[in-house]
């Protein structure tokens, strides 16, 4: 994840409506998919204004909820060793969702708006499509695709005479160098050029 990530004013709404009843902001922040320090920064404020109201529980540990640093309680949640984080329920769900999205052959970045997600963060999770889910979405994305542009006929072209026996052929500049074209275009007096 990256660390920089400024929230969104749905996702800070969804963090504020999540305060009460999280245990940790490590949850909320696995479940949001947002940094935990950007998280903690954001929440401070509005932490505050909830112990203040007295809507806040205590932790399990019998400190304040939210309190810096490990207890009993978050170590007993961590998940066994050698179990990867991965088969966590939480992000087994939000995966879940991630791929629904996918499978409707949307663009990542009209993905990313909807979720709520950081710029390129959906594409991460196209490691988790079944061969069948990737041919399917590569299906919806040629299907979307619009018809490949027609190059518009050409105007026909005046050719000039033919030059009379023993002289130049005179040719428009922009004919004879395409490159000075503009610039023949700005300059009146050469218009022609004598080969």
């Amino acid at each position: 994840m990256k660390t920089n990530v400024q929230m969104t004013p749905e996702q800070i709404q969804m963090m504020v409506d999540l305060l009460p009843v999280a245990q940790s902001l490590r949850d909320i922040s696995r479940i949001m998919d947002v940094p935990q320090q950007t998280l903690r920064t954001a929440a401070q404020p509005f932490v505050a204004i909830l112990r203040m109201q007295g809507a806040l529980a205590p932790c399990g540990c019998g400190k304040e909820r939210f309190h810096p640093y490990g207890c009993a309680i978050a170590t007993a949640k961590a998940p066994a060793p050698g179990v990867s984080a991965d088969r966590l329920p939480e992000v087994l769900q939000r995966r879940a969702i991630i791929l629904a999205e996918i499978m409707t052959g949307d663009r990542f970045k009209d993905i990313e708006q909807r979720l709520g997600m950081a710029p390129k963060s959906v594409r991460k999770f196209l490691r988790h499509l079944t061969p069948e889910q990737r041919a399917a979405r590569t299906q919806m994305q040629q299907e979307r695709k619009p018809a490949p542009r027609t190059r518009k006929s050409a105007s026909p072209q005046k050719t000039p005479p033919p030059p009379e026996p023993g002289r130049a052929a005179r040719v428009p500049v922009g004919r004879a160098f395409p490159f000075a074209a503009a610039h023949a275009r700005r300059q009146p007096f050469v218009q022609e050029f004598r080969l």
